[in-house]
C-alpha cells in the first residue's frame, strides 16, 4: 500500500512538474509559440521534458 502511495504522488508531483516547465519555458520564449501554429518549419512549442527530481 506504501508503495502505491508513493508512486501516485511521485506520478501526480510529475505532472506538475511538467506543466510549471512547459509555462516557465512559454514565458521565456513567445516567439516560438506565435510562429508555431501559423507555419509548418518544424518549429515545436513544447520545451524539452525536465527529469522528475524524486
Amino acid at each position: 500500500m506504501e508503495n502505491y502511495l508513493y508512486g501516485t504522488m511521485q506520478n501526480l508531483f510529475g505532472v506538475w512538474w511538467n506543466k510549471q516547465a512547459a509555462r516557465e519555458y512559454a514565458a521565456k520564449h513567445p516567439e516560438e509559440e506565435k510562429t508555431a501554429d501559423n507555419d509548418n518549419s518544424g518549429c515545436t512549442t513544447s520545451p524539452k521534458r525536465l527529469q522528475n527530481p524524486f
